[in-house]
């Protein structure tokens, strides 16, 4: 080989040009060699080795084409051992002139000489028979020494590290030396690969490493390396290449004995189309031995580990089926609980016969959730890559099936072949190397089986096939196609991908509602539901996601002062029900309505407020769910409130004059539709000793009145009576009415109810003027006046002893000069009581008198009369105040004016 010595050139130089010019012994081999290492004395003293590597490698491959081209007979294996010789010198010149700034562009060219050298290396070890598998004859002995003596003498002889003439001839020694030497070399190719980025060079080396793992019975240093190009070539698409690697992991886990990944790739060789159909089916029969020896392995394991149960074998689905179509065929996006529902499923079965399967099930995944209809609509917008269309399908994409190459054709004539890709900007091949993760060669996760569609014995045949798989829905959420597993024989589970970009549906679990609808009156406003007359309403029954059958018993129950029937009864007279029983007419499916047509009545009550009267309809039913539909029978119940408003509110007052009462009622509509009142009548209960003697005489002519929103009609009696003892402590107030617009029926409604009066005789009358002083004629303002007030006593008998009484006056209008209360005593048959006040107008104008006030006066030492009604008095021993009850103090001064004359003098405003 070459020698890069500067002694060995000069002496070379000297044999070369002893003459006049070149030796005529000189081999072209030798002149070959000195120039070449003329050449690199220059360029390492140029400090530059990477430039001797690059020239090196095109260096030695033109000698060994020279010397063919030349038909030079040469020893076999000689023109091996000079390149591998010559490789090694200059790889180990260039190393020690080298350093670490240069190791990236040194080593893309010296990998291609550690290439050469090991492909050469290998080379001499098939010729000499030093590789595996081989068999070291007398023959291979015999070459071995003429290659080592054709090597002639060591120039480095005694120099360490081992030289290159020395390295080949250990490695030329012995098998197990070989091996050592050849592993070395390639590792250090392997990895100068990776170094520099060259991954597919490193993974051909490793193929070849591992066919060399496999002949020597290591199958398990081969794997790493097949399993890495495996997962290149599937995901770059080479079929024909992977078929050779699944060949080689074949033969790799028969030897370790892993029946399980054995399987797998017996499977995938079985589904494979570029193979023979002997080969697959081979595969295939082979696979199906292996499920026995892989269920008997399991339930020895199994047992051996306390019971501890191990899961079938689970193998991608990959490549032996594909998901053609998925079809669920759904009315809505959604569907409700206790439902079957169906999945059509397209299943392309790559193998070459038919497959026995235990089941075969889509797994999914459950999100609970609080679902109800208000939400329904964009319960589809939570599921990804779904149709607009009322069924959802997903297919799968159309792949270009896989083409054997072309025979070889023979061209006579220099072509040109390239290849143009011209969107390069849109698919780049990115580096996908195996730094920084361990290959491993994981079984796929088998999705939980709860929820899922499922078939049960499953024959696939070959090619396409239409499968339907069932699942019954139990529980409320979004449900999401998560995996497809074909359980082969219950010992293997073939696994597809995940699926959850595909397709989704809700479940709904929604309990049966009931709903008052609003009325609408002839002129299509909305109406309230009002109290005191029948008015037909409509009840809204909601399915929920239960489904009810015609014929159906329902029973619909009011609460209590509510009656109800049906608005379509018209079978006799109509008659108003606490409890309603009928039958539905039709079925209902889920999520349908239905409406109800009722006539309701509730009893109007008075009331001093608008306040609506609550009420409540419940409505029940049996349910079956047994088997037979006869056992485990549940009733049912839903309920619903509503609210219902007073037509009118009728309040009173009651009105003195002197002696004389009236009684005012008014009626106030709180109602939007308008109605129609009659018939006002107010009289005694029937239970008054009194009552031919007292009279109710009604003070405006009766007439029916048609009131709106808002509007108030007032009815007014006088109490009549001639004798002063008698009172009407209570009256009753009759009243017809109905609703104006109403067109159910023309009857009328009575509407009652009861006042009290107590104590509303006239007791006191108070009778006031004001005076101006003595020798003027008017009133003027700033000057005193007098104001006069007379107290009458108009009954003879009361329960008290002393009245007190008060002047209340506009503090901006009157000045009370002096006093402005005082007791007076009620003694004997007094009846009338004077009293004056000085005040003084503070303005001119009419000005309203000051007010009186009478007040019962309760001394420390009196016992206070019992008030009606009755309320908590003060049992202490301090004066007080009770106040009259209405009506018995009437002031004939109230409202009355005095006109008051401006000051003479002052300028004073006028009112």
């Amino acid at each position: 080989g070459i020698c890069l010595s500067s002694n060995v050139s000069k002496s070379l130089r000297k044999q070369f040009f002893a003459g006049d010019g070149v030796a005529t012994n000189t081999t072209l081999i030798e002149l070959r060699n000195y120039l070449f290492a003329r050449q690199s004395e220059l360029l390492l003293l140029l400090n530059k080795p990477w430039e001797l590597a690059s020239r090196a490698l095109p260096f030695l491959q033109n000698c060994v084409n020279e010397l063919n081209i030349l038909e030079i007979t040469m020893t076999p294996g000689g023109m091996a051992c000079w390149v591998f010789l010559s490789a090694l010198e200059i790889l180990h010149k260039c190393e020690r002139y080298s350093d670490s700034s240069q190791m990236e562009s040194y080593s893309r060219h010296t990998v291609g000489l550690w290439s050469y050298a090991r492909n050469k290396l290998s080379e001499l070890g098939s010729l000499c028979g030093l590789m595996p598998g081989m068999t070291m004859t007398s023959e291979h002995l015999h070459q071995v020494v003429g290659l080592i003596a054709g090597m002639g003498a060591d120039p480095r002889t005694g120099e360490t590290p081992l030289s290159p003439q020395e390295r080949l001839k250990e490695a030329l020694s012995g098998q197990e030396a070989f091996l050592k030497h050849y592993l070395e070399i390639s590792e250090l190719t392997m990895g100068t690969y990776k170094h520099i980025g060259r991954m597919r060079f490193a993974r051909f080396i490793g193929k070849e490493l591992s066919e060399l793992y496999i002949k020597l019975g290591r199958p398990q240093k081969a794997m790493p390396f097949l399993l890495d190009l495996e997962k290149v070539y599937v995901k770059e698409k080479w079929p024909q290449l992977l078929n050779e690697i699944r060949v080689l992991l074949l033969r790799c886990y028969q030897l370790t004995g892993d029946s399980r990944r054995e399987f797998k790739v017996r499977c995938q060789l079985a589904a494979n189309g570029l193979l023979s159909d002997e080969q697959r089916l081979q595969h295939c029969l082979e696979a199906e031995k292996l499920l026995k020896t892989i269920k008997h392995n399991t339930n020895s394991e199994s047992n051996a580990n306390n019971g501890e149960s191990y899961g079938p074998l689970a193998v991608p689905m990959d490549e032996l089926f594909d998901v053609q179509d998925i079809r669920l065929a759904l009315e809505d996006s959604y569907t409700v609980t206790d439902r079957v529902l169906e999945l059509d499923l397209k299943l392309m079965n790559n193998f070459p016969k038919e497959i026995q399967c235990s089941s075969i099930f889509i797994s999914l995944t459950v999100e609970p959730s609080d679902t109800n209809l208000a939400k329904h609509k964009s319960v589809s917008k939570g599921c990804p890559h779904t149709d607009d269309t009322n069924e959802e399908t997903i297919r799968a994409k159309n792949i270009p099936k896989v083409i054997p190459a072309p025979e070889v054709e023979t061209f006579h004539t220099s072509i040109s072949v390239g290849v143009k890709c011209n969107n390069t900007n849109k698919l780049l091949l990115r580096r996908s190397d195996s730094h920084g993760f361990i290959l491993q060669d994981r079984e796929p996760v088998v999705a939980d089986s709860r929820h899922a569609f499922k078939a049960i014995d499953v024959t696939i045949r070959p090619g396409l096939n239409h499968l339907r798989l069932r699942y019954s829905t139990k529980e409320s959420g979004t449900y999401v196609l998560n995996q497809i597993v074909v359980d082969w024989k219950a010992s293997a589970n073939i696994v597809g991908s995940d699926m959850k970009r595909h397709t989704c549906f809700a479940v709904i679990a929604e309990e049966p509602t009931l709903k008052v609808l609003q009325l609408t009156t002839l002129d299509g406003l909305t109406s309230d539901i009002l109290a005191g007359v029948e008015q037909s309403i409509e009840l809204q029954l909601n399915c929920g996601s239960s489904s009810f059958p015609a014929g159906l018993p329902l029973t619909i129950r009011p609460t209590h002062g509510l009656q109800i029937r049906l608005e379509t009864d018209v079978m006799g007279a109509p008659v108003l029900h606490d409890e309603l029983q009928f039958s539905l007419p039709v079925p209902l499916k889920p999520f349908q309505t239905y409406e109800i047509p009722l006539i309701i009545k509730t009893k109007l009550f008075a009331q001093k407020d608008c306040n609506s009267i609550q009420h409540e309809l419940t409505m029940s039913w049996t349910t079956s769910t047994g088997a037979n539909g006869t056992a485990d029978k549940t009733m049912k119940f839903i309920s619903v409130q509503f609210h219902l408003l007073p037509p009118f509110l009728a309040s009173h007052r009651l009105h003195t004059c002197d002696r004389r009462k009236f009684i005012e009622i008014l009626v106030n509509c709180v109602s939007k539709r308008p109605v129609l009142l009659s018939a006002p009548e107010l009289t005694l209960p029937d239970d008054q000793n009194d009552r031919h003697t007292l009279q109710l005489k009604p003070m405006l002519p009766k007439s029916d009145s048609v009131v709106h929103y808002s509007q108030t009609v007032h009815y007014l009696w006088e109490i009549v009576t001639n004798d002063s003892n008698l009172f009407a402590n209570k009256v009753l107030f009759r009243l017809n009415y109905r609703l104006s617009d109403h067109s159910l029926a023309s009857n009328w409604e009575q509407f009652t109810c009861d006042y009290r009066f107590p104590n509303y005789h006239t007791v006191y009358t108070i009778r006031a003027v004001v005076e101006p002083q003595n020798g003027t004629e008017f009133c003027r303002a700033g000057s005193l006046c007098h104001l006069n007030v007379v107290i009458s006593r108009l009954l003879g008998a009361v329960d008290h002893k002393s009245i007190m009484y008060e002047i209340m006056s506009d503090q901006t209008l009157w000045n009370v000069c002096g006093k402005t209360a005082g007791v007076v005593a009620i003694e004997g048959q007094e009846d009338k009581y004077e009293i004056t006040f000085d005040v003084m107008p503070l303005i001119s104008g009419f000005l309203p008198y000051p007010t009186v006030r009478l007040s019962k006066y309760i001394g420390s030492n009196s016992v206070a009369p019992t008030p009606t009604p009755p309320v908590a008095t003060d049992q202490s021993n301090e004066a007080k105040l009770v106040a009259f009850d209405a009506g018995q103090v009437y002031n004939w001064s109230r409202a009355t004016q005095v006109h008051v004359l401006p000051s003479s003098g002052l300028i004073v405003p006028e009112v």
